[in-house]
């Protein structure tokens, strides 16, 4: 099972002094997240109190952590695929997968470099990587000059200005060869 493109989680906390728990449709069910004594440890009636007083999105949440999951408000019944869920993501920091990719994000943090040499002003320069849903990356630069420096304006045809520059890009390996 693959995690999907969204979910829900939803954390509750069991009384006043404890710190907030991660919830879970089939260990905990809806009496965890509702305080009246009318419902007292009766799933079908803490859903129904959910459902009357917070809307069908959150009875709906309180069944399936998965959007678009068929849910039976008539009977509490939930299904084990939020669970499988919930140990996914309990698992994703052990997983070797996750490791090696949250060590490639680290590198390409540290050696991503941008530089940008201009006499006389200061220009502040940044970058953000965005991935696809294909998981390609797209590397954008931003410079923000003070003053338009006439040496990098460029006349159009139609009289208007734009910036004319070049940039040169080197993508390296984590052995810094380039590829």
């Amino acid at each position: 099972m693959h995690l999907p493109s969204y979910f829900n989680l939803l954390f509750y906390k069991r009384s006043i002094g404890e710190p907030y728990s991660l919830y879970s449709p089939l260990s905990d069910g809806p009496a965890r997240l509702v305080s009246s004594l009318e419902a007292l440890n009766d799933q079908k009636k803490s859903l129904d109190i959910l459902r009357k007083s917070l809307g069908d999105e959150v009875a709906t949440t309180a069944l399936s952590l998965i959007p678009g999951e068929s849910v039976n408000f008539d009977d509490y019944a939930p299904n084990m695929s939020s669970d499988l869920l919930l140990n996914m993501i309990a698992g994703l920091p052990d997983n070797p997968l996750t490791q090696e990719e949250l060590n490639l994000n680290r590198l390409r943090e540290h050696v991503t470099n941008l530089s940008l040499v201009m006499e006389g002003q200061e220009v502040v320069n940044s970058y953000n990587v965005f991935r696809d849903e294909q998981g390609r990356e797209t590397l954008n630069y931003l410079m923000r000059f003070m003053l338009p420096d006439p040496k990098i304006v460029a006349q159009r045809e139609d009289g208007s200005f734009h910036y004319d520059l070049t940039l040169r890009t080197t993508v390296t390996t984590a052995d810094n060869k380039p590829v």
